[in-house]
């Protein structure tokens, strides 16, 4: 999965490519256009806080930002600089600012980070005014301050979500066992298979309501839609015009049989099956002749058939 943003927590830690550590302090914003440039950080305990551009960073495994070498900067005049003493205005509270996440092509924040109740809590970036300024702001009701997601380390915040949707009934070990999942700075990215689409539905409901799991993004492939969508396309593709192909799947394991008059019909069939999102085997059984058998058609309710045009 490629990673999409870069989170910059306050009192986080921060590395360089020339093996030093240092914690987060803050960062400096550019008010013309918008972007982070810059970060602030202390290296030891006794140093003084230094800016380092944020341009050319990267993440490492572990999701900590890793700063170019030779990245001390000053930041350009007229920066922003934003800190844990930048206090943003909810409407009813005013709280300090705890970080950003950002985007790390662009370098724009996504996400402000803000500490609400002693919890840093996520503030959409499209909710707030006056960054620029230094004097972020956002108009919410108590209601909507209450219920700011919370942020959490990617791996806590994964675990969260992992133990919540083992908890949604007695069958969950095996409704979702084989639903992956990854959090990065709070996306949770889920995929694999699942027999129903209300499972696919379920999980995401779940997912989203796990600590520290601000968004999510569901390419859970069901059964019913992988069996409706290859049937679909066999049609499309004028593929089973002359013959008639059933469809199987379990958890993503796809079964075609039926017949066709041609082989080359038959690899077509199994190649479109494969090229579904979510397919992640397809076995044959198509019978290659001119008439169909009979008894050949199957009377399970879970068989698709693509229909002859």
């Amino acid at each position: 999965m490629q990673r999409e943003t870069l989170a910059l927590a306050w009192g986080g830690r921060v590395y360089s490519e020339n093996g030093w550590g240092a914690r987060l302090l803050g960062a400096f914003l550019s008010p013309r256009t918008g972007y982070v440039t810059h970060v602030l950080v202390k290296r030891g305990l006794f140093s003084k806080p230094e800016a380092y551009r944020l341009e050319g960073a990267v993440v490492d495994q572990d999701g900590m930002p890793v700063l170019r070498a030779g990245a001390a900067d000053a930041p350009g005049r007229g920066s922003v600089r934003l800190t844990a003493k930048t206090m943003v205005s909810l409407g009813s509270v005013v709280v300090p600012l705890g970080g950003f996440i950002v985007d790390l092509q662009r370098k724009t924040p996504r996400r402000l980070l803000v500490r609400y109740r002693g919890s840093l809590r996520v503030l959409g970036y499209d909710q707030t005014h006056g960054l620029s300024s230094g004097s972020p702001s956002a108009r919410l009701s108590a209601e909507e301050q209450a219920g700011l997601p919370f942020y959490r380390r990617d791996a806590d915040a994964l675990r969260n979500a992992i133990v919540a949707l083992g908890e949604t009934s007695s069958l969950a070990a095996e409704t979702f066992a084989r639903v992956e999942m990854q959090v990065i700075d709070g996306m949770a990215y889920l995929g694999g298979n699942v027999r129903l689409s209300l499972q696919r539905g379920e999980a995401e409901r779940v997912v989203r309501g796990a600590k520290g799991v601000i968004e999510v993004r569901n390419e859970v492939a069901s059964d019913e839609e992988l069996r409706l969508k290859i049937a679909a396309g066999l049609v499309r593709e004028c593929i089973s015009r002359r013959g008639l192909v059933t469809v199987r799947s379990l958890y993503g394991a796809v079964t075609l049989q039926g017949w066709l008059p041609s082989q080359e019909l038959a690899e077509r069939a199994a190649a479109l099956a494969k090229g579904i999102r979510g397919v992640r085997s397809v076995a044959t059984a198509l019978a290659v002749e001119e008439t169909p058998q009979r008894g050949e058609t199957s009377s399970e309710p879970e068989a698709v058939p693509a229909a002859r045009g």
